[in-house]
């Protein structure tokens, strides 16, 4: 007897739960070489339900691809329990890897219904106290939530950190080089949208014959809203954004008759963003940023009454990285 049916078999020989079940949610993530038209019908048909939008008393089964590899979590708010299994799609042509997967959701789904429906209810106290009837359930709910990171994110969404080398190329020809550090958030409702949070600082210089030389160490900070598209493992993200950098600038006169500056400014402007990034193993992955901006307040330094360093004009800057999804 194939599994699913035995679980189909258990599920209607067990006492079913005192509140009736709402459709099933179904959330997909990374499985962009996959069929989900074919992964939601199997899905339907081995439940035998609907699958519907997720709300506090819907099932949620969720299916996170990485390369040929599948997480699939199943959180069952009713009665409080979280399942958890990995599927190995390697070895498998592709055209069957979409049935496979709603397969492996169908039986995870079941499996944790089964759990739900034949766990016995806790024996009474003799004295119980005064709570609502939906306080063990809700308690239930937040528990398993909170002991799974899958839980944490069907809640809030995803979270991804990461961080390497940068460069940015300013039209003025100011090249400032150091390190990077983005912290992305993509929402739950909506997977493809994201807002993105960078900070960075790098050290440029530059020398004019006959004039002298100026140097500066810079920090920046940028905020941005993305889009997302996803093949497989290969995420690809479009955005827009504003960066505020602030600059201690000094400078080296060539005469030395005359005494260098310092002094500390800001700029500030627009930029477009380009990301991608390539899933390694677990929860690593490789990330590649390029951006294009335009200085609206830009930022000069002078040696003798001569411009020889600015942050200004148009910008180009690029950004390579190793990030994690928390």
């Amino acid at each position: 007897m194939q599994p699913a049916f035995l679980a189909l078999f258990l599920v209607s020989a067990a006492p079913a739960p005192q509140t009736s079940r709402a459709p099933l949610h179904l959330e997909l993530e990374g499985c962009g070489d996959l069929d989900q038209g074919v992964v939601r019908r199997v899905l339907s048909m081995e439940l035998g339900t609907s699958l519907g939008e997720a709300s506090g008393q819907v099932t949620t089964a969720r299916a996170e691809c990485r390369a040929l590899e599948a997480e699939v979590t199943v959180v069952d708010p009713v009665a409080g329990k979280t399942s958890t299994r990995v599927l190995d799609l390697s070895g498998h042509p592709r055209d069957l890897r979409s049935r496979l997967l709603g397969m492996a959701i169908s039986e995870t789904v079941l499996a944790t219904w089964i759990e739900g429906a034949i766990s016995p209810e806790p024996a009474l106290s003799p004295n119980p106290p005064t709570v609502p009837p939906e306080a063990p359930r809700e308690a239930a709910d937040i528990d398993a939530k909170q002991a799974s990171p899958a839980g944490r994110e069907s809640s809030f969404g995803r979270y991804e950190i990461a961080a390497g080398p940068a460069a940015r190329w300013f039209g003025s020809g100011l090249v400032v080089k150091g390190l990077a550090a983005d912290a992305i958030y993509w929402r739950r409702s909506y997977p493809f949208a994201g807002a993105a949070l960078a900070l960075d600082g790098g050290y440029g210089d530059r020398f004019l014959a006959n004039v002298g030389q100026a140097s500066t160490t810079t920090i920046t900070a940028a905020s941005r809203l993305f889009i997302r598209t996803s093949l497989g493992s290969l995420s690809t993200m479009a955005g827009a954004g504003w960066r505020v950098g602030l600059a201690r600038m000094s400078s080296e006169p060539e005469s030395a008759s005359r005494v260098g500056r310092a002094a500390t400014v800001g700029w500030t402007g627009p930029f477009l963003a380009l990301d991608l990034s390539v899933g390694l193993w677990g929860a690593l992955f490789v990330h590649a940023g390029l951006e294009s901006g335009r200085v609206l307040v830009p930022a000069r330094g002078t040696v003798q009454g001569v411009r020889v360093i600015a942050f200004d004009g148009s910008w180009l800057g690029g950004e390579l990285s190793l990030g994690m999804k928390l």
